[in-house]
């Protein structure tokens, strides 16, 4: 979304809107910022640090003063790709070639 002279549109606080993705990016201070996932309980796209979903509120508007967190804030949050295998143990040696102990 652009806004004057096609600069990307500043939302209050200055995130700039973007295509949510599973990439941490860089915001408009040049700070990467966290990548974001969907939320299991209120679907909401939130960022994730340190593998768990950060603190947020439930989606909706809040009609008492009490402060509270959707169900799903601070649950571990799924790997977006299986690891890597460096090698395949049950592939035969390739011929010619030594273990290394």
């Amino acid at each position: 979304m652009t806004g004057p002279a096609g600069l990307p549109w500043a939302a209050p606080g200055g995130r700039t809107r973007e295509p949510v993705t599973g990439r941490a990016r860089l915001s408009q201070t040049g700070v990467m910022s966290s990548p974001r996932r969907a939320c299991p309980i209120c679907t909401r796209e939130i960022a994730v640090v340190g593998g768990r979903f950060a603190r947020h509120d439930p989606p909706g508007r809040r009609t008492v003063l009490e402060l509270i967190s959707c169900p799903g804030s601070r649950r571990i949050a799924p790997m977006m790709a299986p690891a890597e295998k460096l090698f395949d143990p049950e592939e035969p040696p390739i011929p010619g070639q030594q273990p290394l102990f």
